[in-house]
């Protein structure tokens, strides 16, 4: 009886001890992330860079993808606030769901972020989701790709390497650009597996341009390498990111979609054009969401085609590389190409109209 009472009292011992365990590490997690975002409030960058892990900090060049997201949207850390609305504790790792919203309005979230923290160096440290969920991938080296995998079956072959080499070099080589890093490719099994890695939604192909990462579902997506690669077009000092109609478009143009090759997307764009007089030009350009799924991407590939093989490819990448203009998109664009966007419309169009 003794015994058995000895075991019980040792089992609540344990119990409460792995409970205060679990809430230290949640705690330290916390105060992480609110050290980290303080520093960044105060503009302190080199502070900021203690709460984010070694490796992160050195490979990319913005190691906080969610941050980034903010930045390019032109939101200002110092004008924001955040709450965080559920803390998760998982074997290794912190998982704080955050959302950000302004002062005045706290009902109004400008972004949710799923933050990861992990154990470094006797200290917890903010991660993104690809380095926490991959951790346990194997992986393959080529002359321009590291390819994670998650087991021996998944393994590329040297053809395979060999292919996606070359597709590499041919992008390169065609857009006159400087990319001398290695693209980390992941293969994932589904959809969901894919958006997770980039903190999104669920995805058959996703990429991070600037830091170059590409992950799919697929052994090869050629369209988000195409994505990775273009980003070499913009200036570095003027931290834009390219106009969606151009940057989609030029993906779809070199490098097809998921499952369709890039001659399949100019015949949906010529039957698209042939059915349907209300295809325009300004809304492509101004209202890109207009034009979904396969007909959309068909109609950015064949403008970019267009433009590429009728106006020459410096007119298009000096286009490309002043990124998004907003109020001034059509401006822009006749301003470059010197012809009003009627105009080009028309060429468009009877350009597409005489593809075979």
């Amino acid at each position: 009886m003794e015994k058995a009472i000895s075991i019980f009292m040792m089992i609540l011992f344990l119990g409460s001890y792995s409970s205060a365990q679990s809430s230290e590490k949640i705690e330290e997690a916390k105060a992480c992330f609110e050290n980290y975002v303080k520093a960044l409030k105060e503009g302190d960058e080199e502070k900021a860079k203690e709460y984010w892990n070694r490796k992160e900090k050195e490979r990319y060049k913005i190691y906080d993808w969610q941050l980034r997201d903010m930045f390019f949207r032109k939101v200002n850390l110092e004008s924001v606030d955040y709450k965080i609305r559920k803390v998760e504790e998982t074997d290794g790792y912190i998982i704080i769901h955050v959302d950000w919203y302004y002062p005045e309005d706290s009902s109004k979230v400008i972004q949710k972020d799923v933050r990861y923290f992990i154990r470094e160096d006797k200290k917890m440290v903010g991660a993104n989701p690809i380095f926490i969920l991959t951790r346990d991938w194997l992986k393959k080296e080529s002359k321009h790709f590291v390819y994670h995998f998650k087991t021996r079956k998944d393994e590329p072959d040297q053809k395979l390497l060999d292919k996606m080499d070359n597709f590499y070099e041919k992008i390169v080589n065609f857009l006159d650009v400087d990319y001398q890093d290695r693209i980390d490719y992941f293969r994932c099994d589904s959809a969901k597996e894919v958006g997770g890695l980039f903190n999104l939604e669920r995805s058959l192909a996703r990429c991070d341009m600037i830091n170059g990462v590409v992950a799919g579902i697929q052994n090869f997506v050629p369209h988000e390498i195409v994505h990775v690669i273009s980003f070499k077009i913009m200036s570095p000092e003027e931290e834009r990111l390219p106009e969606t109609y151009l940057n989609e478009g030029l993906a779809y143009y070199l490098g097809g979609a998921t499952f369709f090759s890039s001659d399949t997307l100019l015949s949906w764009a010529k039957t698209k054009i042939l059915k349907d007089p209300k295809v325009s030009l300004d809304s492509l350009v101004l209202r890109t969401e207009k034009y979904q799924g396969n007909e959309g991407a068909a109609l950015m590939s064949s403008l970019v085609k267009f433009l590429i093989e009728n106006y020459g490819l410096d007119k298009f990448k000096k286009l490309y590389s002043l990124g998004k203009t907003y109020d001034q998109r059509i401006e822009t664009l006749e301003d470059i190409y010197g012809e009003t966007t009627k105009r080009l419309e028309k060429k468009w169009k009877n350009f597409v109209l005489s593809l075979h």
